[in-house]
């Protein structure tokens, strides 16, 4: 990459930055609100919290990733000075990087709130896996390939970088709602059992009495 493309992604990379300050609070929210919910016992609660703020996430996110869209030369000028020649030619570059990293910064958002959910049910070395995993295994080596082998440039690379976390987000989602349906399902049946037993205890001296 020459000095252009580096300042182009710099300038991305700032954006995306810059960006993530909504999705982490919203990341600390959902652990804070489902690791109370879970705190009360009230597994059904912290599932609705998790997704609540979920919601809250794409929603915030999906903002922010339409300005991107809609206002990438705009932002890029506030880093560069426009009466440089060189510094035109990398706000042109970050441009269609930009729109690319509008679905990144959707993705990256997510899967720091589906982080959050996770952490409030204590769900950290499985999560830790995944990210690894997916987003160094497919999304390096995708955006590597997308990269040099196609001669795609930085859109290759931020395309690759995008496919991996997007994956790793959606297998984080997954793991948040199966494990606390499975808590859900072992509360209810706890409390099944335990309503027979108190059935039981009551049943038992009215049989006595009648014997």
């Amino acid at each position: 990459m020459g000095t252009t493309l580096l300042a182009a992604n710099e300038i991305v990379v700032q954006s995306i930055e810059l960006s993530l300050i909504v999705p982490i609070a919203v990341s600390y929210a959902a652990m804070t609100q489902v690791g109370q919910r879970m705190g009360e016992n009230d597994p059904t609660a912290a599932k609705m919290a998790g997704f609540a703020t979920i919601a809250i996430g794409i929603a915030s996110i999906s903002i922010i990733a339409i300005l991107l869209c809609l206002f990438p030369e705009q932002l890029a000028n506030i880093f560069l000075d426009t009466s440089e020649p060189d510094h035109i030619l990398a706000i042109t570059s970050a441009i269609p990087l930009l729109k690319i990293s509008a679905l990144f910064l959707i993705a990256f958002g997510l899967n720091l709130i589906a982080l959050g959910t996770l952490m409030g049910i204590q769900d950290i070395r499985l999560p830790l896996v995944i990210n690894l995993v997916f987003q160094w295994g497919i999304g390096m080596t995708s955006g590597y390939f997308f990269c040099f082998y196609l001669n795609w440039g930085s859109i290759g690379l931020w395309l690759g970088l995008t496919i991996g976390i997007s994956i790793s987000t959606v297998f984080l989602i997954y793991r948040f709602y199966s494990l606390i349906s499975e808590i859900i399902q072992k509360a209810e049946d706890e409390e099944e059992l335990n309503r027979s037993k108190s059935i039981d205890e009551e049943q038992t001296p009215v049989l006595k009495s009648i014997s």
